[in-house]
């Protein structure tokens, strides 16, 4: 009997582990997030030879229904767990590398533009 009382817990937490992923919600969710980065990803890959048009389209997408929709999708992926982050990013790394990519480059030719306004 003590045995299966020891046992218990450590099943019941491996069970609660196991079952911590991402749920259809988060998938539905990480797949308009990069839907989302990536329309602002080609903005900053289509504009980083020209600052000032990087800036003002950086601007009208942060303030456009897009930008508002990306800003509104911060408090899901903030509470996220680290496990579930992972996979959803694994399950669309083209998309993470593509927008990540263009993150760097494009912030990198014009860093005030970047900051201002993304």
């Amino acid at each position: 009997m003590n045995r299966i009382a020891t046992l218990a817990p450590l099943s019941l937490a491996l069970v609660l582990l196991a079952g911590c992923g991402p749920t259809a919600e988060d998938e539905a969710n990480m797949k308009e997030k990069m839907e989302l980065e990536g329309k602002r990803a080609k903005i900053l890959m289509a504009d980083m030879n020209d600052c000032q048009k990087l800036g003002a389209e950086l601007k009208a997408f942060k303030e456009g229904k897009d930008g508002e929709r990306l800003k509104a999708l911060d408090p899901w992926w903030g509470k996220l767990g680290k496990g579930a982050k992972d996979k959803l990013v694994e399950a669309h790394k083209a998309e993470w590398n593509e927008q990540t990519n263009a993150m760097v480059q494009g912030g990198g030719r014009c860093i005030a533009e970047f900051k201002a306004n993304f």
